[in-house]
């Protein structure tokens, strides 16, 4: 039989009113194989439609002890370009949350942020961007212990650069600081509280804009230690060392 008769075969099969999310996803999963045998590159939406009645079927099932083969979505949503597998992956993540298959997703999430990665790094200048760093090492502490650290590391270094007193006058002042006297070593002394303020530890340490310039730094810093740093890399890292069970 001819591949497009053979497809359309298939579409026509997915018509059938009393076919089970399990029988639509097999016969999704096998378009987008013929498809693709066939070099046809029009398997997002088939992928997509695969994986919903995929996890949906999955879900009805639940209670029967099958589990998600994790593997069967990897090696079909390894078929798309970078930017369809990132688009991909957050429907997935959606649909795995939704069905309550957290688990599955913390196995899965690593190859979503990797996606993540590749699409950021198709930018020809992402290594010499500062931004694009710091947005590929954030991608990878969510799922590498190591990058996570760094990411933490990059932060306290430029909160510690940043912050440092302006004493040679050079450049305008932007903030007014109150230390935490704990060493008599200035620079030890400025990490410690650099380090107070970063984990919310009470002490004495109390930094004032002193310009709009310096308002708007402290601003950003207090949004990127909130939302990613304390909020969420904070968490990831106790999930990591098991420190919250």
């Amino acid at each position: 039989m001819d591949p497009t008769d053979f497809i359309n075969t298939l579409y026509q099969q997915l018509q059938d009113a009393s076919l089970n999310n399990s029988g639509k996803a097999e016969i999704l999963y096998n378009i987008v194989f013929v498809k693709k045998d066939n070099n046809q590159d029009d398997i997002y939406v088939d992928i997509k439609l695969f994986t919903r009645y995929y996890i949906l079927s999955m879900d009805e099932k639940k209670y029967l002890y099958d589990r998600i083969n994790l593997d069967k979505i990897i090696s079909i949503v390894d078929l798309l370009e970078i930017e369809q597998k990132v688009k991909i992956y957050s429907y997935i993540k959606k649909l795995l949350i939704k069905y309550h298959f957290e688990e599955d997703w913390e196995k899965l999430k690593s190859n979503y942020y990797t996606a993540k990665i590749k699409l950021l790094e198709q930018d020809e200048y992402c290594y010499i961007n500062p931004f694009c760093i710091i947005k590929i090492l954030y991608f990878k502490s969510l799922y590498s212990y190591k990058h996570l650290i760094i990411f933490i590391t990059i932060f306290i270094f430029l909160d510690y650069i940043i912050l440092l007193p302006n004493k040679s006058g050079l450049w305008p002042t932007l903030y007014s600081i109150k230390y935490e006297e704990v060493s008599k070593s200035f620079y030890l002394n400025h990490l410690i509280n650099i380090l107070y303020n970063l984990f919310e530890i009470d002490s004495d340490f109390e930094i004032k804009a002193t310009n709009t310039l310096g308002g708007i730094f402290i601003i950003l810093g207090k949004i990127i230690k909130i939302v990613f740093i304390v909020k969420y890399v904070i968490d990831k890292l106790f999930k990591k060392l098991h420190l919250d069970e």
